[in-house]
């Protein structure tokens, strides 16, 4: 943005002047959820805590789970004691039409034989499964990484109001039962970021 760019939005209304909402994940020098952002600030340091970390959440002998940025901030939040930071379930992601959209899994085989693991996909009309989905074998105590890409639809030129979020699920299949599935909200737009 050029100066008188950045002037408009430091001064108009619902630009930089809107009321900043905080939410609290932890903070080691006391203060509440509901209190003054700068509850607890003193002058001079604060002594080390190491953080509270929470359990490993339980999982079956046989399951699925996303992977990548979801699986990895899930991770931070447990690793940190940041449970009681809010987060979308199902879990959330935009994306530019008309590119592919990749959904990386960990499947999981906690059992002491190797697993035939079925994948599919259910993905709204007009999107394309384009791999990822179908069988494969997980050896005997191992995580296997799996993707499936999905083709997404392009946004017309002159489509003005946004799309309304997608919900994508995948489901895990072994010996006729089901082991795992996972759901993901999926926004198209006409521009985004690439995943």
């Amino acid at each position: 943005m050029d100066e008188a760019q950045i002037e408009k939005m430091a001064t108009s209304d619902g630009g930089w002047t809107d009321t900043l909402h905080f939410v609290l994940g932890k903070s080691l020098a006391g203060g509440s959820v509901t209190g003054d952002i700068f509850d607890g600030i003193t002058p001079g340091a604060i002594p080390f805590a190491r953080p509270e970390i929470s359990p490993e959440p339980a999982r079956q002998e046989l399951s699925v789970e996303l992977d990548g940025p979801w699986s990895f901030y899930g991770e931070f939040r447990r690793a940190h004691g940041l449970s009681n930071l809010p987060h979308p379930e199902p879990p959330e992601i935009a994306l530019q039409g008309h590119t592919t959209m990749m959904i990386p899994l960990w499947v999981r085989n906690r059992t002491g034989k190797a697993q035939d693991i079925s994948l599919a996909a259910s993905i709204p009309a007009g999107w394309t499964a384009q791999g990822g989905t179908g069988k494969f074998t997980v050896a005997a105590k191992q995580l296997a990484a799996a993707r499936i890409e999905v083709l997404l639809p392009a946004v017309p030129e002159s489509e003005v109001k946004k799309t309304e979020p997608q919900e994508v699920t995948v489901r895990a299949d072994s010996n006729g039962q089901t082991i795992g599935e996972t759901k993901l909200r999926v926004e198209v737009r006409k521009r985004a970021l690439p995943q």
